[in-house]
């Protein structure tokens, strides 16, 4: 196994998509563990907080991800999957463990997990990227490149997270942006897909408030990281967009026939009609 061990939730049922691991022996028997695709040693870590605001259900939601940069690549991913991870490499040391034993670490760090992947991975020599994301239970992975931003500098400045930040701003697929970046910190980068400014963003939000990533935490780094390797489908970036928003307006479409759907006299299987949270942050 190759590069920092991710070890994986694999019941089916606690997290939608991860059939592919099996634990034998019920809560006493192994968890599995994702390989890993080495990207290097990072060099300087910075965890965000995004906030949603979803208008349909009029409804905000706040998750947090942390941004490992290393000399020729970033990854921005899920931060409490990286907490757990950081446990289970500090306690075991790499040594085998239990589905059990997993469990009990993964709910210590912030209670169940919700089966989710966001992971961006950028080659920062040439400013593409690879998006790897999931709908339902299926993983996929579209390429993108920030060389797509194209940022309007301001004379205004603030201070988010301790440091001076300039202001610029930046029509995106279909959103208005403006972003807070930090020239103390000379790393062309920033949460989600941001980035192609001159310091690393801090903080970024589009003109109806409804998507508001901002750092709370910046710090050195160094340590192995990567990103689980997985089946992934190959698609687009518009492709992807499509499946997830109809997926997050009619889940039952998807539910419809899974053994998770539950069942009715006939056999058939209700389709819950009820839309997910949700708000997209590309329009376009």
């Amino acid at each position: 196994m190759r590069g920092l061990l991710s070890f994986l939730l694999v019941a089916v049922m606690a997290v939608p998509g991860f059939s592919e691991y099996k634990v034998t022996g019920g809560d006493d028997g192994p968890a599995c563990s994702a390989e890993v695709e080495p990207l290097g040693r990072s060099v300087m870590e910075c965890i965000y907080s995004h906030k949603i605001y979803d208008p349909k259900k009029d409804e905000s939601r706040e998750s947090f991800y942390i941004l490992e940069i290393g000399r020729d690549a970033s990854r921005y991913s899920n931060y409490r999957q990286y907490k757990v991870d950081s446990v289970i490499v500090g306690v075991y040391n790499n040594k085998p463990m239990t589905f059990n034993e997993y469990r009990k670490i993964s709910n210590s760090v912030g209670g169940s997990m919700r089966g989710s992947l966001d992971d961006i991975v950028k080659r920062l020599g040439d400013g593409s990227m690879l998006v790897h994301d999931k709908v339902f239970i299926d993983y996929y992975v579209y390429a993108d490149s920030i060389n797509d931003l194209h940022w309007t500098l301001l004379p205004e400045t603030a201070e988010v997270c301790g440091y001076e930040c300039h202001c610029a701003t930046a029509d995106f697929r279909g959103r208005s942006w403006k972003a807070w970046y930090s020239m103390d910190i000379p790393q062309d980068n920033g949460p989600w897909k941001f980035g192609n400014l001159p310091g690393l963003i801090l903080k970024v939000e589009d003109a109806d408030s409804e998507h508001v990533f901002e750092a709370i935490a910046v710090r050195n780094s160094d340590r192995e990281f990567g990103y689980d390797l997985r089946s992934f489908f190959k698609t687009s970036r518009e492709k992807f967009n499509k499946m997830l928003q109809e997926y997050k307006d009619y889940p039952g479409d998807f539910m419809s026939g899974m053994p998770a759907a539950p069942m009715k006299a006939d056999g058939s299987y209700d389709k819950p009609v009820r839309s997910l949270f949700y708000n997209a942050i590309e329009k376009e």
